[in-house]
């Protein structure tokens, strides 16, 4: 009851009157009761979802990063490991600097350990060459696939790839395996040789993989996309030389779902689509999942392709043109 109470954004701001707190009290009063806590912790929220969705980055962000300092202090008694590691991934200088934070939340955010390392497991495989292939792969990039040693998908193609289903890797994408889990056993019995990672159980032969435990948690609406779940897989189940990404640009493009790539988002209308993406990025944290593929390109020197170009860029280039292609 409570909690539909503290969600009405017109409540919370009469509640923070009378308690005379504001949103920034959350990290800098440290006596806060946790009512008011509570309270300040709907209100960052609220800001940041609504913020999100008209685009407002900078504000969005900038609450988002009071509210995970908040719960990595251990204020509400949960989510402090996640926090903690949310902050390492998105402590990085242009992200921090776009933000214009203040000296001492810079310093605080720098001081958390970084939790980038990758667990010293045993392999299942080796493969020289990988390819994975992306949303927005075009039909030139599915030209040279006899070139490499695994084909890596987060969905089963809606065509048929021109070589053997032994060469397929599918690291399924969370969401798509809940929902469409037909869909997927139709494909795997079309390509019995191909090999699946699931971090769902779809059926009795394809259950859910022990690999996706080592994958650390993070904040509420701030987690690993399909690209940067299935590269974490990667380095943890295989040997390898080189990946190379193709089709991953974070929605970055006009055309960011090709034909070829099961959504069930491009199936709306153009503002609907444009709403999915927004909402799906708003979810899963745009900037994090950026700086994450940043973070693992430090530790996977052999990965290349678009996303980790992009990746590269001063973030606030990468926000703009977000905005640029789904503001309106």
């Amino acid at each position: 009851m409570l909690s539909a109470i503290l969600s009405r954004d017109l409540i919370l701001n009469s509640i923070s009157k009378i308690f005379l707190i504001k949103p920034q009290h959350l990290i800098t009063n440290e006596n806060l009761s946790p009512l008011k806590r509570r309270v300040l912790r709907k209100i960052l929220e609220n800001s940041y979802k609504r913020n999100f969705e008209t685009l407002n980055f900078k504000l969005a962000y900038r609450d988002k990063i009071l509210l995970a300092i908040a719960y990595s202090r251990g204020y509400f008694y949960h989510y402090t490991t996640e926090a903690k590691n949310y902050l390492s991934i998105i402590g990085h200088d242009d992200f921090l600097q776009f933000l214009d934070l203040e000296n001492s939340i810079i310093k605080e955010i720098k001081e958390v350990k970084n939790i980038f390392h990758f667990e010293d497991v045993k392999k299942r495989f080796f493969f020289k060459n990988i390819i994975f292939l992306g949303p927005s792969a075009q039909e030139k990039d599915f030209l040279d696939l006899d070139n490499y040693d695994l084909v890596v998908c987060n969905k089963p193609p809606k065509k048929k790839l021109k070589i053997s289903s032994s060469k397929i890797l599918l690291i399924l994408n969370n969401i798509y395996s809940q929902k469409r889990s037909d869909e997927i056993l139709a494909w795997v019995k079309e390509n019995p040789e191909a090999t699946i990672i699931s971090q769902q159980d779809i059926s009795e032969d394809l259950v859910s993989d022990d690999v996706f435990e080592l994958l650390p948690s993070f904040l509420p609406l701030a987690s690993p996309m399909g690209l940067q779940r299935a590269l974490f897989v990667l380095a943890h189940t295989c040997y390898f030389e080189k990946i190379e990404l193709r089709g991953f640009n974070f929605s970055l493009s006009s055309d960011p779902y090709n034909n070829w790539y099961p959504s069930m988002m491009k199936d709306s209308s153009k503002s609907n689509f444009h709403k999915s993406i927004i909402q799906s990025n708003l979810v899963h944290d745009l900037v994090f999942n950026i700086l994450f593929i940043r973070s693992m390109s430090k530790n996977i020197k052999v990965l290349t392709g678009e996303a980790v170009e992009l990746s590269q860029k001063n973030i606030k280039e990468n926000l703009d043109k977000f905005n640029e292609l789904y503001s309106n």
